[in-house]
């Protein structure tokens, strides 16, 4: 399918993609940004972006992750982070079906901040502060969860991009701006 620029990667039921040896550990301040185009055919907790933690050793070793419908609400995407085997901390918000929508999350030393369409979301201090990512990303996996055996994502994945700097709200904005010149729904 056609994506931002060129074509997209396209996710069904049963396909995902990894990305080895992604952010490490001592990187405090980094960006992850991508456009995602979820069809009506998600399932409930449509793994659309899994940064995969070093510690993944249960559920909750997970890293980040965006998924789609969670909880089975066709209408939002879930924003999940966790550093430990036993906490993870999620917050929903408003995504669109069959429309191109640009996910940034950027990490900083102490706090996290979450854009949709370059519109950085409502977090209170605190929900940004348990947002930071403090162990890295191992890996990276597209469009399924991190043993790469379910929570599929259906619809379109493109422009994956990692910056090893925290980005600015003017930064996103730009990133955004530039890829919508570009973009073929």
């Amino acid at each position: 399918e056609d994506g931002i620029n060129g074509a997209s990667l396209s996710v069904k039921q049963d396909v995902g993609v990894e990305i080895p040896e992604s952010i490490s550990a001592e990187q405090k301040a980094f960006t992850i940004s991508l456009w995602a185009k979820k069809k009506a055919g998600s399932k409930e907790y449509s793994t659309i972006f899994f940064g995969k933690n070093p510690d993944a050793v249960s559920q909750y070793g997970k890293g980040i992750v965006f998924y789609a419908n969670p909880g089975n609400n066709a209408g939002k995407m879930e924003l999940q982070v966790s550093n430990s085997n036993t906490e993870t901390n999620a917050k929903p918000f408003d995504v669109p079906t069959d429309k191109w929508t640009m996910l940034t999350f950027v990490n900083k030393t102490n706090t996290t901040e979450f854009y949709i369409n370059g519109n950085k979301q409502d977090m209170t201090a605190e929900e940004a502060g348990k947002y930071v990512v403090t162990k890295g990303i191992d890996a990276i996996i597209l469009g399924t969860g991190q043993w790469m055996d379910s929570e599929f994502f259906v619809g379109c994945i493109d422009e994956v991009s990692l910056y090893n700097v925290a980005l600015e709200g003017d930064q996103i904005t730009l990133l955004k701006e530039e890829a919508e010149g570009a973009l073929t729904e």
